[in-house]
């Protein structure tokens, strides 16, 4: 059973059990938050160093000028949601971003490379193991 305080509204829960709710204008989806209380995805998300593609992030700007930089879709640790979308951009000069999938595709590939500075993608999830390339 999920536990929501009364003076809370608009939360959306799908396919959760067990949580305690305690802010307005939020949605779960298989127990795991996926809008903030504004009620969006996180918006941005700066980051120039290796990392788990996450669920609540919508766009990744991403600084590679100290190396290439890796962000990760990681199957066996994330619970990713059909249909969603991510957008990631290029930000420096300098380097690459390499989009991978840990268990699964970018496209039916192992990678994706964002090589030019101010260049993007966007993937959205297509509920198995592959990511699409909009």
């Amino acid at each position: 059973n999920n536990i929501i305080d009364a003076s809370k509204s608009n939360v959306t829960l799908i396919n959760t059990i067990g949580l305690t709710i305690e802010e307005s204008d939020v949605t779960y989806i298989n127990g795991i938050k996926v809008t903030d209380a504004v009620g969006d995805p996180l918006a941005v998300s700066q980051v120039s160093a290796n990392q788990t593609i996450e669920v609540d992030v919508k766009t990744y700007e991403v600084d590679a000028s100290g190396g290439d930089v890796t962000l990760d879709f990681d199957l066996a640790t994330v619970t990713y949601l059909e249909g969603q979308m991510w957008h990631f951009k290029k930000v420096g000069n300098a380097n690459d971003v390499i989009i991978t999938a840990s268990g699964g595709t970018i496209d039916g590939s192992i990678n994706e490379k964002i090589k030019k500075d101010l260049d993007s993608i966007c993937c959205q999830y297509d509920g198995g193991t592959n990511f699409i390339i909009l």
